[in-house]
């Protein structure tokens, strides 16, 4: 997250909102992708008996929380540019957003 945030402050000031908002869209997706390594290993700790996350929730609770930790951060691009939180083209992100969530 705080590599934005500091990337951001070669070309603008970090006292606004918007540097925050990017890193945490990152900060996020980061953190869902991190999640998501161990769902896509899940099944590996069964043989000594051992269950771990991936395997309790594997199937629909699974989908659901990779659902909600790798889209969220692309939804809220959209949301950020609807909330007048991010600058730029408003309509390239909201395409951004909607093909990035697809």
């Amino acid at each position: 997250m705080l590599l934005k945030v500091a990337g951001w402050t070669a070309v603008k000031t970090m006292m606004g909102i918007e540097p925050w908002f990017i890193g945490s869209i990152f900060g996020l997706f980061l953190l869902g992708r991190l999640d998501d390594q161990g769902f896509r290993g899940h099944g590996r700790g069964r043989t000594g008996g051992v269950s771990d996350a991936a395997d309790r929730l594997r199937g629909t609770q699974g989908g659901v929380v990779d659902f909600a930790v790798v889209r969220v951060p692309f939804v809220l691009i959209g949301a950020g540019a609807w909330l007048g939180i991010l600058t730029g083209h408003h309509a390239l992100l909201y395409a951004l957003s909607a093909i990035l969530t697809a």
